[in-house]
């Protein structure tokens, strides 16, 4: 088995080893309360500008289950505009055996992202829930078919960067050996972030891309650097040994 094989495959598997730190997405732990109010809400994310909305809830006691009214408990509706100032705070109805209030299409005049909160509070008793509506004109996630286009654009960029450094590493003879392992390492990199892409996005990709390509021309012009000082260095010394011969050749006539 050649040497370059050998180098390659101690790199995949090295490479390998820490796939999943990029892969592998952060966990969040939430807090979790044996008493209190559950408030059931399914929240719309995405409205459209300038529309009205109404917030449909039910409110469960954690302990046994049991639904919650208005006799015992009150409810209050907070939402902040997109510039994170208070745009809506009214006190939620109950009717019809369900918590409902309305939001008119005036607070919704801007696109952006708008929290909001419920809380509610009976006799010793409470909870509250929190969320955020993104305000886009369509009503619908406007980014999504943009981020599916630059993921995929970003596999095929990927893809090509393989292609061509596979290319030239094993088009470059022994005397460039150094760069021949170092396109063909970061030609591995960018095989793992082929996958890394695909389950995390762009977004997230994109920083530890861009990492990736400033080091890897960092350690080309430093390999270019040295290149040509030693190309130039083996010229001199080729200049100085014939200038030395027509120099002998002088002193001798």
């Amino acid at each position: 088995m050649s040497k370059v094989i050998k180098i390659m495959l101690f790199f995949i598997f090295l490479l390998i080893t820490v796939q999943s730190a990029i892969a592998v997405p952060p966990v969040t732990v939430l807090q979790q309360f044996t008493t209190g109010y559950v408030i059931e809400h399914s929240p719309q994310i995405y409205i459209e500008q300038n529309q009205d909305y109404t917030i449909n809830f039910f409110i469960r006691n954690i302990t046994n289950g049991v639904l919650i009214d208005n006799s015992t408990t009150n409810c209050s509706f907070y939402m902040a505009s997109s510039t994170g100032t208070l745009a809506h705070n009214t006190n939620v109805i109950y009717s019809s055996g369900y918590w409902h209030t309305l939001i008119s299409g005036g607070n919704f005049s801007s696109t952006g992202i708008y929290p909001y909160g419920i809380a509610c509070n009976g006799i010793g008793l409470g909870g509250k829930k929190v969320f955020a509506f993104e305000v886009t004109k369509t009503g619908t996630d406007e980014t999504k078919e943009f981020t599916a286009l630059m993921n995929i654009a970003l596999i095929i960029a990927l893809g090509v960067l393989v292609f061509l450094f596979f290319y030239f590493a094993f088009s470059l003879d022994e005397s460039h050996f150094i760069l021949k392992i170092l396109l063909m390492f970061f030609a591995l990199i960018f095989i793992i972030l082929i996958p890394a892409t695909l389950i995390n996005g762009y977004v997230n990709t994109s920083p530890i891309l861009n990492k990736v390509v400033i080091s890897f021309f960092g350690l080309f012009v430093i390999y270019f650097s040295i290149f040509i000082f030693w190309h130039w260095c083996q010229k001199s010394e080729k200049m100085l040994e014939m200038i030395s011969n027509v120099r002998g050749t002088f002193s001798k006539r």
